[in-house]
């Protein structure tokens, strides 16, 4: 009985050390191509090259007949009768 219980903790190890080098694989990869390779385009150097557009809102809405027409919600009425607790935090 010992001797598998060994064996089943060996086989656990070697696939932790697989799953462990499989994680550095990915890590090493990922900065390889995201931040060390100079040949690729990064994203901050392509959205300098975008001209900037100027924006123009419309504040005549506002004053629109269209916006006066529209009717606000009733207030909510409050709550009649026992609402719960008044510490909801104590424990029951």
């Amino acid at each position: 009985m010992p001797i598998s219980f060994v064996i089943k903790e060996k086989k656990k190890q070697q696939y932790l050390v697989f799953a462990l080098l499989a994680v550095v694989f990915i890590t090493a990869a990922v900065l390889w191509f995201g931040f060390f390779n100079k040949d690729g385009q990064t994203s901050a150097g392509t959205s300098a090259s975008i001209p900037r557009r100027d924006v123009n809102i419309n504040f005549g809405f506002l004053q629109s007949q269209q916006l006066n027409d529209l009717i606000p919600f009733e207030s909510v009425p409050p709550l009649e009768g026992e609402t719960g607790r008044s510490n909801p935090f104590l424990p029951y």
